[in-house]
């Protein structure tokens, strides 16, 4: 189970996504009706594009930082305490030392 601090830490993320879309959109708008009714023009079509435009670069901008952070600093295994990084390295080296051993009998076979 996720840690109370992970799910308000996602929750935080969720909800700064949610603003960083709809504020410039609003923005975008409320100027477009703004410049609608004092000079009576349609400035509020291209203005909401333009906020949805920004409100997506936003919500590109947010999710493009936390991957990286997320891919620099891998997750601890909270029941073993490593690291995915240092497990994987494990891993490796343990299936290479099986490889070595394997090909060791093959070679002591072929020599027998």
């Amino acid at each position: 189970m996720k840690s109370k601090s992970e799910i308000l830490k996602n929750l935080a993320l969720i909800t700064q996504l949610g603003i960083s879309m709809m504020v410039p959109i609003l923005l975008c708008v409320g100027i477009g009706v703004i410049i609608d009714k004092h000079f009576n023009t349609w400035f509020s079509i291209p203005l909401l594009i333009i906020g949805i435009l920004a409100g997506y670069r936003n919500t590109y901008l947010i999710v493009k930082d936390k991957l990286e952070v997320a891919k620099a600093h891998p997750k601890v295994d909270d029941e073993t305490g490593e690291d995915e990084a240092v497990a994987k390295i494990i891993e490796m080296h343990d299936s290479a030392i099986n490889n070595n051993k394997a090909a060791k009998s093959e070679s002591d076979d072929k020599n027998d």
